[in-house]
């Protein structure tokens, strides 16, 4: 990423190995062509943002939205806060606690338990790892 101080632009290389400069400030598929490879990749393009202030829609008061909060915002397709953050904490905090459900490990046989109602295999349903053994599998993927 380049930042020249008059905004951000991503360099691209293809895999044809095409360097691909995007100065739009949109999202945008590219396709490019060299022989017989087609590519497809995204390339965003942030031009410098300023602070937003905005209206808690809950209490009323006002927030600052920064430009870096803007920034991850926009690469996650999300749009502004309308709530400031004691009032999104507290939101979440009202939400509860989840029920949890007894189940048993597929890989070594223990009893857990998960917070959505397992099926078993022969209904659709997959099969269900103790934290242990899914944190297991998940770091030697």
């Amino acid at each position: 990423m380049i930042d020249n101080h008059r905004g951000k632009a991503i360099i691209a290389i293809t895999a044809s190995f095409e360097l691909v400069i995007d100065p739009l400030p949109v999202p945008r598929i590219q396709r490019a062509r060299n022989g017989e490879k087609e590519t497809e990749f995204i390339s965003f393009i942030h031009s410098r943002m300023d602070d937003q202030q905005i209206v808690c829609r809950d209490c009323g008061a006002t927030f600052t939205f920064t430009a870096g909060e803007q920034e991850f915002y926009a690469t996650k397709n999300l749009s502004a806060p309308q709530r400031c953050k004691a009032c999104r904490a507290s939101r979440k905090n009202d939400r509860g606690t989840r029920e949890m459900h007894d189940a048993v490990c597929a890989q070594c046989g223990a009893a857990c338990q998960v917070p959505f109602k397992p099926r078993p295999v022969e209904e659709g349903g997959k099969p269900v790892l103790c934290k242990a053994c899914f944190m297991a599998s998940k770091g030697a993927a």
